[in-house]
């Protein structure tokens, strides 16, 4: 089954900053709370490049080989991995200038999953999601505001 989701954020900064804050794997520790190792070389990655990533969650860590799919700065970057345990992740993240800022849309999907999540799974993937733009958000207006 298909499995897609999407949360939105904005941002009181403009796209470009946005993006190549998100587009550049090696600051997500900075605002994913699973993710601990990244392995790229800390900038925006444009499309064919590859990445690894690390994640700790509670069953253990995961391995992660990403591959970046789409690059268009400053409005939109996607990415890939394929996984044995959910089939592949499909990553895309949206930036649109709006009034105060950068609208900020990140949609995973999920093409291929086996079954549909739990409801425990879906408040678990909204909860670390809006986790995730929160902190996304304080760490690029904080750097705006110090900067």
């Amino acid at each position: 089954m298909r499995f897609s989701c999407s949360h939105q954020v904005v941002i009181a900064v403009p796209p470009a900053a946005v993006y190549d804050y998100l587009a550049d794997p090696c600051r997500w520790p900075e605002w994913h709370p699973a993710s601990h190792h990244i392995d790229a070389p800390g900038r925006p990655l444009a499309r064919g490049e590859r990445f690894d990533e690390r994640w700790r969650i509670r069953r253990g860590e995961i391995h992660l080989r990403w591959q970046v799919t789409a690059s268009d700065r400053p409005g939109f970057w996607a990415i890939v991995a394929e996984t044995d345990f959910i089939g592949p992740i499909v990553g895309e993240y949206r930036f649109e200038a709006v009034p105060g800022g950068t609208r900020y849309t990140r949609t995973l999907v999920n093409p291929d999953r086996a079954e549909p999540p739990t409801p425990a799974q879906l408040a678990a993937i909204d909860d670390e999601a809006r986790l995730c733009l929160a902190n996304t958000r304080a760490r690029l207006e904080a750097a705006v505001r110090h900067g």
